[in-house]
């Protein structure tokens, strides 16, 4: 409370330019709290049927009101999107710089694949989880997002001369989209670990 008291001397010039300084500050204690909410229930989706979570629970685990939650996130699907939405975004741009490469070998199209799953799982590790329940999904909010990064997937596999696949192409995106995280859960600790993830890979997709 005594950093924002002032002296009356002080009212005057001073007051507009106090009250500006203090609104960073509230924005970022509410933006920090967002992302303990999006924290939390990115761990309670990750490990739990998205059907069955409400949001009281974790509003209760945060130690806030329904009504403060309510502030931040409407519904549950738009914690879903705040959840899985950077991810998606990410990749998608990840994956259309790929393509735009005029030569993309196989090896280094996996490769360069597993290094940017492998670094998005640095920072996002519980929010893959829930990306992976969401592939095929159909809520409208994400549904967009995920159809335009499996037509990346495809085009990106069409790189990929069909005598180096063991499946076809479109059998190809399927095995990757839905192995690479768990695949990930498990090598990523062990030494040389996205060396190990690019090896599973391959061997699951390239004869």
């Amino acid at each position: 409370m005594e950093k924002i008291q002032q002296k009356d001397s002080d009212v005057g010039s001073e007051v507009q330019p106090m009250g500006k300084r203090k609104l960073p500050r509230v924005e970022k204690r509410r933006e920090k709290l967002k992302n303990k909410i999006i924290e939390v229930a990115g761990k309670h989706f990750a490990f739990k049927n998205i059907e069955t979570v409400r949001l009281e629970e974790i509003a209760e685990e945060v130690d806030i009101s329904r009504a403060t939650l309510y502030s931040f996130f409407d519904s549950k699907d738009h914690l879903l999107e705040e959840i899985v939405k950077p991810i998606l975004e990410e990749l998608i741009l990840f994956y259309e710089e790929l393509l735009k490469k005029e030569k993309v070998y196989t090896d280094k199209i996996l490769e360069s694949l597993v290094t940017i799953y492998f670094e998005l799982w640095m920072r996002y590790e519980y929010r893959f989880f829930v990306l992976n329940k969401m592939w095929e999904t159909n809520r409208s909010s994400l549904k967009n997002l995920i159809i335009k990064f499996h037509d990346l997937n495809l085009s990106l596999f069409e790189k990929i001369e069909k005598k180096y696949l063991k499946f076809p192409k479109e059998n190809s995106v399927q095995i990757f989209i839905f192995t690479i995280i768990p695949i990930l859960r498990f090598l990523k600790d062990l030494p040389e670990g996205s060396s190990k993830v690019s090896e599973t890979i391959k061997n699951l997709l390239i004869k």
